[in-house]
């Protein structure tokens, strides 16, 4: 993929996570309690029902820990019981991220416009949904206020339901962003 193509996908996997973070408030959801909360959160919405399983009975293809099954009615999302607390928010959200892609009208048109039908960028748009709402950009920004340092990492992850990885991948991506803010790498300072 090159650059240019790279930087048109990014582009429209944050508008259509935007889209769906949108169409959320527009039903009623309260963002900051699906942060804190996933599974409490979208259980009380009740349009899934979310079901902790042994992780032996996920199909082999679900790279989060997780599934989703549309063909139950209400469809559910199989998180597995062992995961880390971090990693079922995340797994939850990412799943769901699945159901609303036939939801949210913006997110049907643009998968429908795709060559493949959304088929490349569904796996990337659930990832960036999940991220989204367990790490908000203001949370973020605050976190990396006075630079990536080890105890910003941390502290996010205090103040967050993202796993440590999450983290760490929001603060690699901060860096990314001073770099094509500031034109060239941040110093790292240790905490």
């Amino acid at each position: 993929m090159t650059v240019k193509r790279f930087g048109a996908a990014a582009q429209l996997l944050s508008e259509l996570v935007s889209e769906i973070l949108q169409y959320l408030r527009d039903f009623g959801v309260d963002l900051e309690a699906l942060s804190h909360d996933p599974a409490a959160t979208l259980s009380a919405i009740g349009d899934v029902i979310i079901v902790f399983v042994d992780p032996a009975t996920l199909p082999r293809h679900c790279p989060v820990s997780a599934c989703y099954d549309a063909s139950s009615n209400p469809p559910r999302l199989l998180v597995s019981h062992d995961a880390t607390a971090g990693r079922r928010a995340f797994s939850v959200l990412h799943e769901y991220a699945h159901h609303l892609r036939s939801h949210v009208t913006p997110v049907v048109d643009a998968f429908w416009a795709l060559p493949d039908g959304g088929v490349s960028i569904e796996e990337d748009l659930a990832d960036a949904f999940a991220a989204a709402v367990l790490l908000p950009a203001n949370t973020v920004i605050d976190a990396f206020a006075n630079g990536v340092t080890a105890e910003a990492v941390a502290g996010l992850w205090h103040v967050s339901s993202a796993s440590r990885e999450a983290c760490c991948v929001a603060a690699a991506n901060n860096l990314v962003l001073q770099s094509r803010f500031f034109g060239a790498w941040p110093r790292c300072r240790s905490a």
